[in-house]
C-alpha cells in the first residue's frame, strides 16, 4: 500500500487507499462530444480520476463521495499544468478493468480533511485574478435556463442564488456541461432549498451583490455529507422563516449597472441623447416559467416612465414599480439561424397596463404571443425589469 504522490508510471503494480472527495455528474463535452466523469480521490494528496462513456453506467453505482475504497493499479496520464487543479501531476483514468473494492472496516475518516469553503460574505475581498474559490451555501431561487451565441459558439447558463447563515445571497452562474449537468442535479432539488458545495469557481460582480462562475473543473455536490454541511443544515431546520424572508427581500438577479461599462451611454446633457433610442431586456414570468423579451422605443417610457429626455431611473427603482402589476402584452416572435443553430427573439409590439386587475396584489400578467397572423395563444405572466441601456439604430455604444 502507497500514498497518491508514489503513484508514478515507474511504479508498475501499486495499491492506493483514499476516499471520494467530490464526484461530478457525467458530462459530454462540448467540442468533441464524448461523455466523462470526473472524480477527486483523496488521501494526503487529490488525484482526479476520470471514467469515459460506457464505463460511467457500469461504475454509476460504485465510489460513493466520502466512501473509502482501495484502487489498483489504474493507468496514468500526465496533465499539462495549466489543466491540474492538484499538486499531483497525472491523472488516473478509471474503467471497469481497474481493480478496485470499497473498505468497509478500515475507513479515511472524513472529517480529517480540511476544506477551503470562501464565506460568501467575504468572496469579494478574497477573490484575485485567477484564483479559484470554494463556497459551501443553500440554495434559495433559480432562474430558469438561458443560451446566447458568442462567435460560433452556443453558449447555456443556469443561474441560482446561494445564501449563508449570515443571510448574504450571492448568484452561482453555471455554465455549459456543467449547467447541463449538475445545474439539473440543482434544479431537481431547489424545492428543498438544498446545501450544496462548489468548487473552483471565478467571481465576478455582473450580478448585484457579487456573481461566482463556474469553470470545466467546477464539481458540485448536493448535500453533501460533511461537518460544515451537516452544521448549516441544523441552520436551516431552525430558520426557514429566515429563508423565506430573504427570498422575498428582493430579485437577486438584477444585474450590478457598475459592471457593465457604458449601459446607459452619456446623459449629461440633452444634445448627448437626442438621436439615442431607448431599448430593455424584459424578464416575464409565472409560475410555469419565465421568458426574455425585448422591448423598444416608447414602450420603455410609457410603461416603465422613462422620460424621452433621458431621466433614466434605477433598475430596482423600476421593479418596485412594476411590483403588483399586471400587463397584456402582445409579442412577435423573430426566428435567428446561424449555422446550425436557431434561437428565437421575442419582441414587445403592444403593451398596456391591465386596469381591472392592476390593483391586485399579484405579479401576474397576461401575453398575447404574436406568431406570424396567429394571435390566439394566451399565457399568464409577470414582468420584471432584468437590464437596461440607451442604445443608437438599436445596436449598444
Amino acid at each position: 500500500m502507497v500514498f497518491i504522490k508514489e503513484v508514478t508510471p515507474a511504479l508498475t503494480k501499486w495499491s492506493v487507499k483514499v476516499i471520494v472527495h467530490e464526484k461530478t455528474q457525467p458530462r459530454v463535452s462540448q467540442h468533441g462530444g464524448w461523455r466523462h466523469q470526473q472524480i477527486v480521490f483523496m488521501d494526503e494528496t487529490k488525484v482526479m480520476g476520470v471514467i469515459y462513456e460506457d464505463d460511467i453506467d457500469k461504475l454509476k453505482d460504485d465510489f460513493r463521495v466520502s466512501s473509502t475504497y482501495n484502487i489498483s493499479n489504474a493507468k496514468l496520464k500526465r496533465i499539462e499544468d495549466k489543466y491540474n487543479k492538484f499538486s499531483y501531476p497525472y491523472q488516473w483514468m478509471i474503467n471497469r478493468q481497474t481493480p478496485y473494492h470499497e473498505e468497509k472496516s478500515d475507513v479515511i475518516p472524513r472529517s480529517l480533511f480540511k476544506t477551503n469553503f470562501v464565506n460568501l460574505s467575504e468572496i469579494k475581498e478574497k477573490s484575485q485574478p485567477n484564483l479559484l474559490i470554494d463556497i459551501l451555501g443553500i440554495v434559495i431561487r433559480k432562474k430558469n435556463p438561458r443560451n446566447f451565441i458568442s462567435g460560433p459558439n452556443q453558449h447555456t447558463l443556469r443561474d441560482f442564488a446561494i445564501m449563508n447563515e449570515e443571510q448574504k445571497v450571492v448568484v452561482l452562474t453555471l455554465w455549459n456541461t456543467v449547467a447541463v449537468s449538475e445545474g439539473r442535479l440543482i434544479d431537481d432539488a431547489v424545492q428543498a432549498f438544498p446545501i450544496i458545495t462548489a468548487t473552483a469557481l471565478t467571481y465576478s460582480s455582473f450580478f448585484e451583490g457579487g456573481s461566482l462562475g463556474s469553470t470545466p473543473a467546477t464539481v458540485i455536490t448536493v448535500e453533501p455529507l460533511i461537518p460544515e454541511a451537516q452544521k448549516l443544515a441544523t441552520w436551516r431546520s431552525n430558520n426557514m422563516k429566515t429563508i423565506v424572508d430573504t427570498i422575498g427581500a428582493r430579485n437577486y438577479f438584477l444585474r450590478d449597472d457598475s459592471a457593465i461599462p457604458n449601459l446607459e451611454g452619456p446623459y449629461s446633457t440633452i444634445a448627448d441623447v437626442v438621436a439615442e433610442d431607448k431599448k430593455m431586456q424584459v424578464d416575464i414570468y409565472d409560475s410555469t416559467g419565465n421568458l426574455d423579451v425585448t422591448i423598444f422605443g416608447d414602450q420603455c417610457q410609457d410603461i416603465l416612465k422613462m422620460d424621452a429626455i433621458g431621466n433614466f431611473i434605477s433598475i430596482n427603482e423600476i421593479n418596485e414599480n412594476l411590483l403588483g402589476k399586471i400587463f397584456l402584452i402582445k409579442l412577435n416572435k423573430k426566428k435567428q439561424t446561424r449555422g446550425h443553430t436557431t434561437i428565437y427573439q421575442y419582441i414587445v409590439i403592444k403593451l398596456q397596463l391591465h386596469e381591472e386587475t392592476a390593483q391586485q396584489s399579484t405579479t401576474s400578467v397576461i401575453v398575447r404571443k404574436n406568431e406570424s397572423s396567429s394571435t390566439n395563444m394566451n399565457t399568464p405572466k409577470s414582468a420584471e425589469i432584468t437590464n437596461m441601456g440607451a442604445f443608437k439604430d438599436g445596436s449598444p455604444e
